[in-house]
Order: structure tokens, then C-alpha cells, then sequence
């Protein structure tokens, strides 16, 4: 079978490149956070963790790019606008802890805890609905209305289901208007009664 010519795509340049390298990067920590099921300890990333990895990848990419120009043109990340779009992935949300511990918990004794969830942005937030990539773990909330600087309590319900051993899951929050969720981690380590 006889081909016609390859096409190679060339690299972008500048300020569209860096903001298309952390979509990339959000987006491909947002499937591997949906592939981590319970039974992975080391699971997904949360926020935080995220938010660092993309503005990694961004410098790593603007570095290089800069290098293999002429002339001293810059493409800085750190112009407003990319700050903007940047920002406009994720939302301004905390979460304390970060990685929720159950610890040692019993075969078949369900357990809850909370998790401190605060906006950290200038305007108040809406959260459309908490998910588990698990069954073994319940979040509880659904359109909760968090004012600029507050906090509230969200309560995360674990029960081991019958399987022992160490777990984790990876509870996401989908936020109005942000095209990126939030996530945290939940672990325990499960045994049976004695």
C-alpha cells in the first residue's frame, strides 16, 4: 500500500501553548483520578496535587520553548490572561484534611467521618454534586452554597463492603462553572472482627 506524504504537526508557540499543556495535563490527571478504583492505595491526586503537576508541566513547557527561540521573545506563563485561564480550570476549594484516614476500621462496621471543605476564592461557590470512583465510599452532598473564606463540614461515610486489606477511593466535587473538578483521597485499612 503506497502512502502520500506525512504531515508533522509543529509545536506551539507561546501563551496559547502553556494554557493547552495544563488542559492537557488537568485532563489526563482527571481520567487517571476516574481509573483509580478502591482497591488502588496509591489512587489519584487531589487537588492541590494537581494544580502543582499542571503548573509543573506549564514551566517545564514555557522553559523549553523559551530556550529554542531567537531574540529574547518571552512566553512567560505569568501573564494575566493565562493566570486567568488557569484559574478558570479549577475551583477555589480546600479540603482539610487532604487525605481523609479512616485508619483501622472492622469487617462490616460501617464508619463516617468529615472532611473541612472551604472556599478559598473572592466569590462564593456552588457545589453541584459529590461522586466515589467506589462503592465503599458515600459523600453527602449535593448543591451546597459556600460564601467566599467559609467552610463546611462534608460528611463521608465508609464501609468496607466485605473486602479487607488496605483501600482507598477518590471522592470528586463537580463545581458550578468550573470545568475541572476538585477531588481528595479517602484510606483505610480494613480487618476482620477477632
Amino acid at each position: 500500500m503506497r502512502r502520500g506524504p506525512q504531515k508533522t504537526m509543529k509545536p506551539r508557540r507561546g501563551a496559547g501553548a502553556v494554557v493547552s499543556t495544563i488542559i492537557i495535563v488537568g485532563a489526563a490527571l482527571a481520567i487517571l483520578g476516574t481509573m483509580a478504583g478502591c482497591d488502588d492505595p496509591e489512587g489519584s491526586l487531589g487537588a492541590a496535587e494537581q494544580a502543582r503537576l499542571a503548573a509543573e508541566a506549564a514551566r517545564e513547557r514555557a522553559d523549553a520553548e523559551e530556550g529554542g527561540r531567537a531574540g529574547g521573545e518571552s512566553s512567560s506563563p505569568e501573564s494575566p490572561a493565562d493566570r486567568r485561564d488557569l484559574l478558570a480550570l479549577f475551583p477555589p476549594i480546600d479540603f482539610d484534611p487532604p487525605v481523609l484516614h479512616f485508619g483501622r476500621v472492622q469487617l462490616n462496621d460501617p464508619q463516617s467521618r468529615v472532611v473541612r471543605v472551604s472556599n478559598v476564592g473572592d466569590q462564593p461557590v456552588l457545589i453541584l454534586r459529590a461522586t466515589s470512583n467506589c462503592g465503599c465510599t458515600t459523600p453527602d452532598v449535593s448543591n451546597q452554597q459556600i460564601a467566599a473564606g467559609e467552610t463546611f463540614e462534608l460528611p463521608v461515610h465508609f464501609d468496607a463492603e466485605g473486602r479487607t486489606g488496605d483501600r482507598s477511593a477518590t471522592v470528586t466535587l463537580h463545581v458550578d462553572g468550573y470545568e475541572r473538578p476538585v477531588t481528595f483521597m479517602v484510606r483505610a485499612k480494613v480487618e476482620r472482627s477477632q
